[in-house]
């Protein structure tokens, strides 16, 4: 199934990109009203994850009630540690 999905999304023209900039390609071409962010970094090191716990936070996206900017998080990790810190920070309350 997995590659089935990669063939669906990944076109000729974007051979050489980044999982995550083919994902904003794409879902910008979709809904080009969304506004989207693409980080390509090793969210296990602290400053990946500094870098990762600030765009969670940056107000540009219209702050909510607990002050984070964000409606979705789609991750694009290649190893369950790396999962594992998405899943764990996106799940927090504050």
């Amino acid at each position: 199934m997995e590659s089935r999905v990669a063939s669906d999304v990944f076109l000729e023209e974007m051979v050489g990109m980044t999982k995550t900039d083919v994902a904003v390609q794409t879902l910008s071409d979709i809904n080009p009203d969304v506004v989207l962010e693409s980080y390509t970094l090793n969210i296990t090191t602290m400053e990946g994850f500094d870098t990762f716990m600030e765009s969670l936070r940056n107000q540009n996206f219209g702050s909510t009630a607990n002050g984070i900017g964000v409606d979705l998080v789609l991750s694009c990790v290649d190893n369950y540690e790396a999962w594992m810190v998405v899943n764990h920070v996106t799940r927090m309350d504050n």
